[in-house]
């Protein structure tokens, strides 16, 4: 009965956790290339401007 609990256990929280880890890094790496989108558009804008004014 233990080794059964054990063994449940033991091969379900990879099965729990793997998607969990996997949705996760889905959203890290999105928001990372938002950010990134949004600080060379920033950096577009910067230099647009510059020109502008100069």
């Amino acid at each position: 009965m233990q080794l059964a609990i054990i063994l449940g256990v033991v091969l379900g929280i990879p099965l729990i956790v793997l998607p969990i880890a996997f949705v996760w890094y889905l959203n890290v790496s999105g928001l990372l290339q938002v950010i990134r989108d949004a600080r060379q558009r920033a950096k577009r804008r910067a230099s647009i401007a510059e020109k502008q004014v100069a």
